[in-house]
């Protein structure tokens, strides 16, 4: 999108309003989107989750690693390693607010939810992660083995209203 506005511009071309207002929402949305998982951007995820906690909405923190990953890529080839991930960020867009927030990381905000709704969150997202895995590497599932929310840096329970307790040290698994 870049390069052809960059074209248009070094060819004279004026970009009229509707349509520079148009390249701007493909911009946005690119920036806003993991361009494989469909799921929201590290940033975009970040900011959202940031923003609904300065507005005082309480929620529960979810961390997703996808454990022997490497092992996928290296075993199955690396498209394998990308429908992972995909099935993945299907799993948990599902559940809650999904951004991909590193190579098999991703993070899931679930507005609303209590510590414990969290926690029970994570058990049913690791199934089912493992059932969608399944499907594609034939050696068995990949995933997460274990659950637990987010721990924040503060030590504090994984749901807040408070914007202090949108970072977290030690990521559980969910």
């Amino acid at each position: 999108v870049l390069e052809e506005v960059a074209e248009e511009l070094s060819g004279g071309h004026a970009l009229g309003p509707d349509r520079a207002r148009a390249r701007m929402r493909e911009l946005e949305r690119i920036a806003a989107h993991d361009d494989l998982t469909g799921v929201a951007s590290r940033r975009h995820w970040a900011e959202s989750v940031a923003a609904a906690l300065a507005r005082g909405v309480a929620g529960a923190v979810l961390l997703c690693d996808v454990d022997d990953f490497k092992r996928v890529n290296d075993e199955a080839g690396h498209q394998a390693g990308d429908r992972v991930l995909v099935a993945t960020a299907g799993v948990l867009d599902r559940a809650g607010f999904a951004g991909r927030i590193g190579g098999d990381e991703f993070a899931v905000w679930i507005e609303g939810a209590t510590a414990d709704e969290g926690q029970s969150a994570c058990e049913r997202l690791r199934r089912s992660i493992a059932e969608a895995t399944a499907r594609i590497v034939e050696r068995g599932p990949v995933g997460p083995r274990s659950a637990s929310p987010a721990r924040p840096t503060t030590g504090a329970p994984s749901t807040s209203s408070s914007p202090k307790h949108a970072g977290w040290s030690s990521p559980g698994r969910a």
